[in-house]
Formats: structure tokens, sequence, C-alpha cells
């Protein structure tokens, strides 16, 4: 069974059905009531990764609270070893809200909580390098993804560069990812160009 080491975000997400997504100053009545669940790129890859079968340890930081405790239950019950998650005393969960207009289009704000508190040192005590695959995403702090990439050793590294920083993805990041997996938008500022004529801009 493949082994896949997820290091990443984990995050107590609430979502809301718009009309329209709102513009700035702008205030949107949702037209159903918020539906909260668990989330954070980190969280969403693994479990998705455990759906299809393999054996997957999360690596992340949550905070102590019931919004940390109630994404720890769900990761157990979908199968996936949370042994590596932190519990970072005096500090909330990440969080996220996110809104969805009509035609499926989404608007989201990421409050990263203990995401921001995940360092290397926490990374590289983890054990990375008995995994045959290395997951990272860059809703935690820039450095501890790169210590993960090089706590990896001899598996496959996979970074997903999202959200894709304004200022660009460090080229040392780039270098270690034997797999890079962008949607459009942030191939688009991989590039440094512009999105095709007529493409609609990808969610990160």
């Amino acid at each position: 069974m493949t082994h896949l080491a997820v290091v990443g975000s984990l995050n107590a997400d609430l979502t809301l059905l718009l009309d329209h997504l709102p513009g700035p100053g702008e205030t949107v009545v949702a037209t159903s009531p918020g539906l909260v669940s668990c989330g954070g790129k980190g969280g969403n890859q693994a479990a998705a990764a455990a759906a299809f079968g393999a054996a997957v340890t999360l690596v992340g930081k949550i905070g102590d609270d019931q919004q940390g405790r109630q994404l720890l239950a769900d990761l157990a019950a979908r199968g996936v070893d949370a042994s590596g998650v932190i519990v970072a005393p005096s500090t909330r969960t990440g969080g996220a809200t996110i809104g969805v207009d009509r035609d499926g289009e989404n608007l989201i704000l990421v409050d990263p909580g203990a995401n921001s508190l995940l360092s290397p040192d926490d990374v590289e005590a983890a054990g990375l390098g008995s995994a045959n695959a290395v997951l990272v995403q860059l809703e935690i702090p820039l450095l501890t993804v790169a210590a993960a990439m090089r706590a990896a050793g001899d598996a496959i590294v996979l970074l997903n560069p999202a959200p894709a920083p304004a200022t660009g993805v460090p080229a040392e990041l780039l270098g270690l990812a034997r797999v890079l997996v962008p949607n459009l938008t942030e191939l688009a500022r991989l590039a440094s160009a512009g999105l095709p004529a007529g493409a609609p801009p990808a969610a990160d």
C-alpha cells in the first residue's frame, strides 16, 4: 500500500451560498444557512487520498479548541493517521469562510490560526522519509514547506502551489518538487504570464 505523508493546513470551514460574490464594500446575504465542515488544503488532500485507498499520515497543527477536536475526529473517521497533528495550546484552529455564487465561482477568506505556527522543527521530527510520497501546499509557512520537502528523503515530493503568493513561489521550492500541481491561475503566476484569453480565473 502506498504511504503518503501530507504536510499542510487544517481549517474549520464555513461555506455560504450567495446570489453573487460581493464587490468592494458590498454586503451580500446568504441564500441558505451556512454549512460548517472540516477543511484546509492539507486536511482535504489527506482525506481524498485515504478515500482512494492510500495509507495517509497528516502533519499539521490545530488549536486546543472545539474546532480542532472536530477536525481530529473527522480525520480518524476517514482513515487518516493524524498522529502527526500537533495541538497548540492557547491558540485557535485555522478557519476559512467560503462564498459560492450561483455559477459556482467562489471567494475564500482564510484565517491561518494554528497553521501559521507549524514549524520546520515540527516536520523534521515527523519522520517523513518513511513515506513513499510527500505532498505539501502553501497554507503553512514557506520555511516549513521547504523543510518538509527536504525531509522527504527519497520520497516523491509533490507541491500544490496554492494559494499562490503574490510575490511568487520561491525557486527553492520549485527545485525541490518532483511533481508540481498548479491550477490555471497558479500556473499563470509561475510563468509570469496572464491567463489565456477567455479562460475563467481558477479558484485557489
